[in-house]
């Protein structure tokens, strides 16, 4: 009787193998994805893989194998890691589903330098019925994470802001009715000495006066400069981006409006992201967020092309420019000089030079 029974099973068990030999993964569908789009330097996020069970019977055996990348640190069991011969790092676990059943696997991650992160392709291998024979598959479906930069030291940052943002912010926070320039008219005399514009007075030949608009709300542009030649450009631009950050996350705090103009090369993303127009709150800061983690280090134009963009006409009013530059704009005196006047005197050029390391 024993003979007969271990005959069957051994029958049944090769019809099996035999009917779903190659079969294992017709019925698995297998995915992964990062589950954050920003993320601090250093902040833990996770790359989650994905496994559903579409069929009505029972997968015994399902080996997963996820690719990671060489700049991520993995917060997870050193057992589950392998490193291969190229020093390719894998997480690799091994699974079983029930019928219809989906399962989440969490792999902790993290990323220290700024930019643009995505995964690598996703290997899922899965056992025929008596587990001598294995089917692999590979994924590929893009999935990425963008990297903020670091925040530049707040008090090396206040100090070169010195009294600008205050010199912006006065007006709106300090007098019932903050005053701004609109244009310009003739001087009809009734005006105080204070309000006559004397650049413009010298250049139209006639005494002109400041038409001021009590409705307006001051307002910063924030240009960035992605060209550079010094031989320590990388490190400069990396601090540019900082510097960037820490700029708007001041004008944030002190409520000013802000516009956002760059001339980095934005990877990956579409071209909003360099020229940000005036807002405020945390929509309008994440997307320069964004734009600050995907810039690269290469530049679209020079500063003389950043400043000329900036100044074309958008139906914005600036009362104020702030410029981020790697050294000092020696070549562009006459661009910074535009600027200077377009603003009335308000413009703060800070290089990555002279804010320092940190």
């Amino acid at each position: 009787m024993i003979l007969y029974f271990a005959i069957f099973a051994a029958i049944l068990a090769l019809v099996l193998q035999r009917l779903l030999s190659g079969k294992s993964l017709d019925h698995l569908e297998e995915t992964h994805y990062i589950d954050a789009a920003l993320v601090e330097p250093d902040a833990p996020f996770d790359i989650v893989i994905s496994l559903t069970n579409k069929s009505r019977r029972i997968l015994p055996f399902l080996r997963v194998r996820e690719r990671i990348g060489d700049d991520m640190r993995i917060h997870t069991a050193d057992s589950f890691i392998v490193t291969d011969s190229s020093k390719r790092r894998t997480v690799t676990f091994s699974a079983w589903l029930r019928p219809r059943q989906v399962l989440l696997h969490r792999v902790p991650v993290s990323i220290a330098r700024r930019g643009r992160y995505y995964l690598l392709p996703l290997t899922v291998a899965a056992g025929d019925f008596l587990g001598l024979n294995e089917t692999v598959r590979t994924t590929e479906r893009f999935s990425e994470v963008v990297v903020v930069p670091k925040r530049a030291p707040q008090q090396r940052i206040s100090e070169v802001l010195g009294g600008f943002l205050g010199d912006v912010s006065v007006r709106r926070f300090l007098f019932e009715d903050p005053v701004l320039t609109l244009g310009f008219r003739e001087y009809t005399g009734r005006e105080p000495m204070k309000s006559i514009a004397w650049t413009q007075t010298a250049r139209i030949g006639s005494l002109m006066v400041k038409n001021y608009d009590h409705t307006m709300e001051p307002t910063v542009s924030v240009l960035l400069n992605a060209d550079t030649r010094s031989k320590n450009g990388e490190e400069l631009l990396e601090r540019c981006y900082s510097i960037a950050r820490t700029v708007c996350e001041a004008l944030e705090e002190k409520k000013i409006k802000y516009a956002f103009r760059t001339n980095a090369i934005i990877s990956g993303s579409r071209k909003g992201l360099t020229d940000t127009r005036e807002g405020l709150g945390e929509r309008h800061f994440c997307g320069i967020l964004e734009g600050l983690g995907r810039a690269s280090l290469d530049a679209s134009s020079t500063l003389g092309g950043l400043i000329y963009d900036a100044l074309r006409p958008t139906g914005e009013s600036t009362n104020g420019y702030i410029l981020i530059t790697p050294e000092q704009p020696g070549r562009y005196m006459k661009e910074i000089a535009r600027l200077r006047e377009r603003s009335g005197g308000r413009l703060l050029v800070i290089t990555a030079e002279e804010v320092g390391t940190w």
